[in-house]
């Protein structure tokens, strides 16, 4: 399988991490545990681009770990993970991440590494932003768990 390169060019023109539309969803998933067929397809292509309207999103399939891009749009909720770390890295702008009840400010090439159990979320409020995650050893929707106590 051929290296996919994902610029900094293909992102910025992604229409859904569009800020000015207000349908954009904030978030794109480019590495994935499992293609979801209505929405993506494996890519074919070692540069990766977004996909035009209608179409499917390219993505490579992997056994164990997911790899987003998302920005301020991005619906975020409180949850944990049992098997998985979450790196999160900033690379525009700034955001903070809420870990355990401690609130943790990263601004541009600044990253956190989110250990399995800790309850965390990202906060919203902080402006314009583009962050990337890497969830690995990933299960997919199997091992996250929504934490709206503090009890996981």
């Amino acid at each position: 399988m051929p290296p996919l390169r994902v610029t900094r060019d293909a992102i910025g023109s992604d229409s859904a991490l569009d800020r000015g539309n207000e349908q954009a969803r904030g978030d794109r998933k480019v590495v994935v545990t499992e293609i979801w067929p209505s929405a993506e397809r494996t890519a074919d292509s070692e540069d990766w681009r977004p996909a035009s309207s209608g179409e499917a999103t390219p993505v490579l399939e992997s056994v164990d770990v997911e790899f987003a891009y998302f920005n301020e749009r991005a619906k975020q909720d409180r949850h944990f993970h049992r098997r998985a770390y979450e790196i999160y890295t900033v690379l525009e702008g700034a955001c903070e991440i809420e870990v355990e009840g401690r609130a943790y400010r990263l601004e541009a090439a600044d990253s956190l590494v989110v250990c399995p159990g800790d309850r965390h979320e990202v906060l919203g409020g902080c402006g314009p932003f583009l962050a990337q995650v890497v969830v690995a050893p990933c299960a997919g929707v199997e091992d996250k768990f929504p934490s709206p106590s503090d009890t996981p």
